[in-house]
């Protein structure tokens, strides 16, 4: 995957919008696996590293194993990002994998594609910083992520998404949602995010899907770049209510401090520029065409299986 290029549109979740829409699960074809990070109630159930649910009882929880549990091994991870690494952690009797990422690239100016990038960062520290912001905005689609030294190297601690698959490779494969509608709003949900926190390197390998056909958001390293400019508004279409609300009514300074911790004052300042943008031009859309085609409820983003 050729890391800084945005993907026109990832064909999983939107090529299939003609054919998704219109035709039945492909027969042929192993999708993802039945368990995954989202139990049948449709709540979050982590997954340990043997394929069993994860006995800890919240995220929080989570984030404190990430920080202190003992790092048994690291290896490298053959598809993807360079340099991230794949980790077995344990404590007590509880087993989890996670990813741990150490890139750390700061230049004045890159050139990605047709566009030049002013003060890019490549950063691990992006990472758990897209995961706050995602849980300040109940989006809930970006996995837990810490920053943790390991081995006298700092980088982003992250839970490793067992039985997903990426899009990439449900694409090759021919694998199609059974529910073209939701899946495609929860692609909308991602190009909010996507615009909002400023990602420059969305691709079809780091959206991940699960057995319930879940989209999970990873790799926002080379996110929250300072500029104030939306960097795909086009694609902002539809936003879930409850986004939309946290969207319009958190302060500036609830948003600021949720990042504070992972982003200097002139990526903080972009967020909330971006922010105020992003607000601007879904309440355009808003008057323009309405209410309905808009905003969408939270249960109409989940995958129901094809009635039979």
């Amino acid at each position: 995957l050729q890391k800084g290029v945005i993907m026109p549109v990832p064909h999983v979740f939107v090529a299939a919008v003609a054919a998704l829409l219109l035709a039945p699960v492909a027969p042929s074809g192993r999708g993802p696996a039945p368990s995954s990070a989202a139990s049948a109630a449709g709540e979050r159930q982590w997954i340990d590293a043997k394929g069993d649910p994860l006995p800890l009882g919240s995220d929080e929880e989570v984030e404190d194993f990430l920080r202190t549990a003992q790092v048994v091994d690291l290896e490298g991870i053959s598809r993807g990002v360079a340099g991230a690494q794949k980790a077995l952690l344990r404590k007590g009797d509880i087993e989890m994998h996670a990813v741990f990422r150490t890139v750390a690239v700061e230049q004045r100016e890159r050139r990605l594609g047709d566009r030049v990038v002013m003060f890019f960062r490549d950063h691990y520290i992006h990472e758990p910083a897209a995961y706050a912001l995602s849980e300040l905005l109940g989006l809930e689609m970006v996995p837990p992520a810490v920053v943790r030294t390991i081995r006298g190297r700092p980088g982003s601690l992250q839970l490793w998404l067992e039985d997903v698959r990426p899009t990439v490779e449900l694409e090759e494969e021919g694998i199609r949602s059974p529910d073209g509608r939701a899946t495609l709003l929860q692609f909308y949900q991602m190009q909010v995010f996507d615009n909002l926190i400023n990602n420059l390197d969305r691709n079809q390998g780091n959206i991940l899907v699960d057995g319930r056909w879940r989209g999970w958001l990873i790799d926002h390293t080379m996110a929250f770049a300072r500029t104030e400019q939306l960097p795909s508004p086009a694609r902002v279409r539809r936003c879930e209510r409850g986004l939309w609300e946290r969207l319009n009514t958190l302060s500036d300074q609830e948003l600021e401090a949720a990042v504070e911790p992972f982003l200097p004052f002139p990526e903080r300042a972009g967020l909330l520029k971006r922010r105020q943008v992003l607000v601007d031009l879904i309440q355009e859309t808003i008057v323009l065409v309405g209410e309905g085609p808009v905003r969408f409820d939270r249960a109409e983003r989940e995958v129901r299986p094809p009635s039979r």
